[in-house]
């Protein structure tokens, strides 16, 4: 089952519940999700990663309106990082990447050796931050 499928799921089940906060915000994500799913000569469904760049846009703008005072956002975000994949810490990140950083040393620049890295974590099923991602391989080629 997609994210996206989850959360029509969801909604069905806020519904019930009475959880308004809830379905507004699963509205929104749907919402956003399906105008991807209808762009113009699309074929593919809409894929888990493309929810996750929705929601994690969601929280950055909602972090930003908290700065300026709009602190009744803080609830909102809680909701929404429930809904993001737990992401791979600094040291999980390095760890793995020990299998490969042969050939992440032999790499011809940056971005090479950060596209072998990122590879290997998503055929590990290791979800990763790119900036935790960019930042074991500082420390790989000494450049931290």
């Amino acid at each position: 089952m997609t994210l996206f499928e989850k959360f029509q799921q969801d909604i069905t089940t806020a519904r019930k519940a009475g959880d308004k906060q809830l379905v507004t915000i699963l509205s929104v994500v749907i919402g956003e999700a399906q105008s991807l799913k209808f762009t113009k000569g699309r074929t593919t469904d809409v894929q888990d990663e493309e929810v996750i760049k929705i929601i994690r846009k969601l929280v950055e703008d909602n972090e930003l309106l908290i700065k300026n005072g709009k602190t009744d956002l803080i609830k909102e975000n809680e909701i929404l990082s429930t809904m993001l994949p737990k992401m791979a810490s600094v040291d999980e990140i390095r760890t793995a990447l020990q299998n490969v950083v042969g050939e992440i040393l032999g790499a011809r620049n940056e971005g090479q050796a950060r596209g072998i890295a990122i590879k290997y974590l998503k055929t590990q099923d290791i979800k990763a931050d790119n900036v935790d991602v960019i930042a074991v391989l500082a420390e790989l080629f000494g450049t931290k």
